[in-house]
């Protein structure tokens, strides 16, 4: 199967459009892919799925590993500051002490992660729902 070209460069989500931003880059690297079966879409899934070990996710199919090269080139080039940072030097890291690079399910649990809220929150869209957070005090 042949692969059409790269993922197309991704903005950085925010915490209110992280599940617009996630099917965004699920469909834009399973178009990439040019694959006609659901592969990418459940390998990608698994980012999201937190009850699966970051450690399973540095497996790469080898029938996605080109995809997934550039998938996580794509990622890492949206990052802003800090989190770019922390996310090459992570890459560095395991490119010198392991021989391989971070895989995009990898740097998409990372970015997960970093805009997560607690389950029990409530989303937030306008300006107007934070008429609905009550505060409870410190922690």
């Amino acid at each position: 199967m042949r692969e059409l070209g790269n993922v197309r460069q991704l903005k950085f989500p925010n915490a209110g459009t992280l599940t617009a931003w996630r099917a965004e880059v699920i469909l834009a690297t399973n178009q990439t892919s040019g694959r006609h079966d659901a592969l990418v879409v459940k390998w990608l899934n698994t980012a999201s799925d937190f009850s699966i070990p970051e450690e399973d996710l540095r497996h790469v199919p080898r029938v996605l590993t080109p995809l997934d090269r550039k998938l996580a080139y794509s990622l890492m080039m949206c990052c802003p500051g800090e989190f770019h940072t922390a996310m090459a030097r992570e890459n560095d890291r395991l490119l010198m002490k392991e021989n391989r690079a971070m895989s995009a399910t990898v740097m998409l649990r990372r970015i997960y992660h970093q805009l997560s809220t607690t389950e029990g929150s409530l989303p937030f869209y306008t300006v107007r729902d934070f008429d609905k957070v009550t505060w409870r005090g410190p922690e």
